[in-house]
């Protein structure tokens, strides 16, 4: 059989591998939700025998978590091969409500939240990490992304206290800015291209860049180099920043995390840049060298927690059922704590964890060894 050279032709005839591990097709239950479903109309629309429109709503049913491709004997990426899709039902005016208002308050505002981020990095950087300016003094600066900000300020203030203590780490925040992922996530090409384009200039001079966010890391990265823009020299997750300087942070620890801790493995973390030994690191070092324990699915077959993209936004209640299942996997580990290496992971789970659960990142247990309390402050 011929598939003319598009891979979501397999989808057309596939027995649905990828069902049982992908996790919106978990949560809503419904075939219609599967990534082989979304593959078949993509390929139809693609041939002429499917209408745009009828894309519209089921091509933002997925997490872009990646989890579909570790089941797919073909090593299809759902995600990938629906960028193009998405692309053109917005170019199209087929997208639906929810997703042209979000783009709408993206383009007004520069970032998916209500409340403005620059007053709020402002009050962090009293901590002590200056904010750049245009003077490019800083060639190392720290991208806070907008979810940390606006969702997990206590991540952004545990990097802040931990990074004088690394070798080469940043000297200052970059400036609040949005990456513009979530336009790319909506298929707003345009809009994603100049939201960027802005976040680049904004650490225009910077030889090293570290992410909190890893979306953020993809975008500045990438995605950048992708869409023809021109991204910094280095780009790197905050959680290999802290990994490179073990050593120096070894010699921090002055209070080690007693309760036990499970490690959640993100997906943009994981499955998208292949990094699964540094946060166990950490973790063990930040626990007096206790290893964290383990889901029964960690690693490339980690679950999502339901915060990536735009399904979280478009589909709550959807999301938070992903959550659920990941929480109760969680309570099979045995552990007391939740951690984790990504604000939006973090801010889904800890939405969704019975009353009582610590679900933080690696970073801020790390801030907590070393006698920083990151939630010394009221979250702002």
């Amino acid at each position: 059989m011929t598939h003319s050279g598009d891979p979501a032709a397999r989808c057309t005839f596939c027995p649905k591998l990828c069902r049982d591990v992908c996790p919106v097709a978990i949560a809503e239950g419904s075939e219609a939700a599967t990534p082989t479903w979304k593959g078949a109309l993509a390929y139809g629309w693609r041939r002429g025998a499917v209408p745009l429109e009828t894309l519209a709503g089921a091509i933002y049913r997925c997490t872009g978590c990646g989890r579909q491709r570790t089941a797919c004997l073909h090593g299809i990426e759902a995600r990938t091969l629906q960028q193009p899709v998405r692309e053109a039902v917005w170019a199209s005016g087929c997208a639906p409500p929810a997703v042209r208002r979000l783009v709408a308050r993206m383009r007004e505002r520069g970032q998916p939240f209500e409340r403005p981020l620059a007053p709020v990095l402002e009050r962090l950087a009293r901590s002590g990490l200056p904010i750049a300016g245009r003077d490019r003094r800083h060639r190392r600066l720290l991208f806070t992304g907008c979810t940390a900000l606006a969702r997990r300020p206590q991540l952004v203030r545990a990097a802040a206290a931990l990074a004088p203590r690394l070798p080469g780490g940043p000297s200052a925040f970059a400036p609040a800015v949005c990456c513009g992922l979530p336009l790319w996530a909506a298929g707003d090409r345009e809009g994603f291209v100049r939201q960027l384009a802005a976040a680049l200039r904004a650490i225009d001079g910077a030889q090293t860049v570290f992410v909190l966010d890893p979306g953020c890391a993809r975008a500045l990265g990438p995605l950048a180099a992708a869409y023809g823009l021109s991204a910094p020299a280095v780009v790197r997750p905050w959680i290999e920043a802290l990994a490179a300087g073990t050593a120096a942070l070894r010699g921090a620890i002055v209070r080690p995390i007693e309760p036990t801790v499970a490690y959640h493995d993100p997906c943009q973390l994981g499955r998208w840049r292949g990094v699964y030994e540094p946060p166990r690191e950490l973790l063990a070092l930040a626990c007096g060298g206790r290893p964290p324990r383990e889901f029964a699915a960690c690693r490339q077959q980690a679950d999502c927690a339901g915060g990536e993209g735009l399904y979280e936004k478009l589909h709550p209640a959807g999301a938070r059922r992903i959550a659920a299942r990941r929480l109760a996997a969680f309570e099979r580990t045995g552990a007391a704590w939740l951690a984790t290496a990504c604000p939006s992971a973090a801010t889904q789970l800890a939405r969704c964890a019975p009353p009582g659960l610590r679900v933080g990142c690696v970073t801020e247990l790390l801030a907590l060894a070393t006698g920083d309390d990151p939630e010394r402050e009221t979250p702002l």
